[in-house]
């Protein structure tokens, strides 16, 4: 998390919509922001960009006792041009 808000210094994070049924929520959510510093090795392209996930957790006395994240990082490795998602050859 730390590299990540260090090279996306502007990061913001909106959850979009919450669906819970008992003990276990279900969040989606985005994130979007300007890549200014290095991140895993990958210089600033100073780019914009978004990506988009969900988060399901369930509870336990109140506190969080599993979570599961997902999210496509080839929508973050294209947005920054590394990657060409869908070209073909």
């Amino acid at each position: 998390m730390l590299a990540a808000r260090s090279a996306f210094p502007d990061l913001v994070t909106t959850i979009d919509e919450i669906v819970a049924e008992g003990d276990r929520p279900a969040v989606r959510w985005h994130s979007s922001g300007r890549h200014e510093n290095s991140f895993l090795g990958v210089p600033p392209t100073k780019r914009s960009v978004q990506v988009d996930g969900a988060a399901f957790a369930r509870f336990e006395d109140g506190l969080v006792a599993e979570e599961y994240v997902t999210w496509d990082p080839r929508t973050l490795l294209a947005a920054l041009g590394i990657i060409s998602v869908g070209e073909h050859r």
